[in-house]
C-alpha cells in the first residue's frame, strides 16, 4: 500500500524507518515516506517533515525546507478540519 502512495501507509512505513522498529533505523527512508504521506495530503507527516528538516534527520538540516513543511502542516490539518 505504501509503494502506491496510500498516506496511512506511508506514515506508518515512516514512522518504523525513523524509529527502527520492525527493521534498521533509516532516517532516508523514513524522509521519503514522509513526503509521500505529507505530498498525499497528510498533515502528521508533513510536520514531521518539518521536524527532520530542522534536525538534519535524514537530510541535511534546512531551515526553508522545515518552514515549508509546518506551514504545510497547517494548511493540511486546516483542509482536513474544513472537511468536516
Amino acid at each position: 500500500a505504501a509503494d502506491q502512495g496510500n498516506e496511512e501507509a506511508c506514515l506508518t512505513l515512516a514512522s518504523m524507518y525513523r524509529n527502527g522498529e520492525g527493521s534498521p533505523r533509516d532516517p532516508t527512508a523514513a524522509l521519503k515516506f514522509f513526503q509521500q504521506a505529507a505530498e498525499n495530503g497528510n498533515p502528521e507527516a508533513a510536520n514531521e517533515l518539518g521536524v527532520m528538516y530542522l534536525a538534519g534527520e535524514g537530510t541535511f538540516p534546512d531551515e526553508s525546507a522545515s518552514a515549508y513543511w509546518f506551514q504545510r502542516a497547517m494548511e493540511l490539518e486546516e483542509q482536513r478540519l474544513a472537511d468536516l
